[in-house]
């Protein structure tokens, strides 16, 4: 990393060991740091040369949207400033915000509507909504104890589609370029269960369906996560 490179550190605490040596090699030959932090007393906020502080306080539980929903609005306003797309960029959250208030209450019941229970399960997304996808396993996994592996929808073929057998649950979240129509059509003939957090229904066991400005916003789609680990949770 050429010592005119600017580094980008995002943490949620600020404190987490493996990014405190990271700090101490940036810092050790003059780069220059930035810390994107919800805590703005920690170690890494202290070590930066500027600090852009998510404001979404307290995270009382891993499961919570909040701080990684906060993390990319930052993240994004600092793309869309070095790209002159600030307003746009500030609309496209702006329109975001509104559709998650509006759509809130009625995600909250379809979710405590779902009658399955499993231990553990696939998620797939491609794109900008594989890393949903890692997000919403991670989130099952902590705090639902359920084995959540995630998988990118245009390899299923080559890695987890025979392992998509009876009683098997995948949730797919997201829309594809190529449509997913076939692959999630593919899972279904093998017998296994697949919920679609979505804007289009592509044939999903059940679909749940996702505001038109997930397309724009991404993030969004982590919230059916958030209260569907806590629905299995409470059983």
């Amino acid at each position: 990393i050429p010592e005119t490179t600017t580094v980008i550190a995002v943490s949620q605490s600020g404190e987490t060991g493996t990014l405190v040596s990271l700090v101490d090699a940036i810092r050790s030959d003059g780069r220059k740091l930035i810390a994107v932090v919800n805590t703005p007393w920690s170690f890494l906020a202290r070590e930066s040369d500027k600090v852009l502080q998510f404001f979404c306080g307290e995270e009382r539980s891993v499961i919570a949207s909040k701080s990684f929903m906060a993390e990319c609005v930052v993240l994004g306003h600092i793309a869309a400033y070095a790209s002159n797309n600030s307003k746009q960029f500030d609309d496209v959250v702006r329109r975001a915000s509104s559709s998650l208030a509006a759509w809130l209450p009625k995600l909250q019941i379809e979710i405590d509507k779902l009658d399955i229970w499993f231990e553990r399960c696939f998620v797939c997304g491609e794109g900008e909504f594989y890393p949903i996808a890692h997000e919403g396993s991670m989130k099952l996994k902590e705090g639902a104890y359920v084995f959540a592996e995630p998988i990118l929808a245009s390899e299923l073929k080559h890695e987890a589609l025979p392992l998509m057998t009876k009683d098997e649950v995948v949730l797919w979240v997201g829309e594809t370029k190529g449509g997913g129509i076939s692959e999630v059509a593919q899972i279904r003939a093998r017998g296994a269960k697949v919920i679609g957090f979505s804007v289009e229904n592509l044939g999903f066991d059940v679909h749940i369906r996702t505001p038109l400005e997930v397309i724009d916003f991404p993030p969004l789609a982590i919230v059916p996560f958030q209260l569907l680990t806590q629905h299995i949770a409470n059983r």
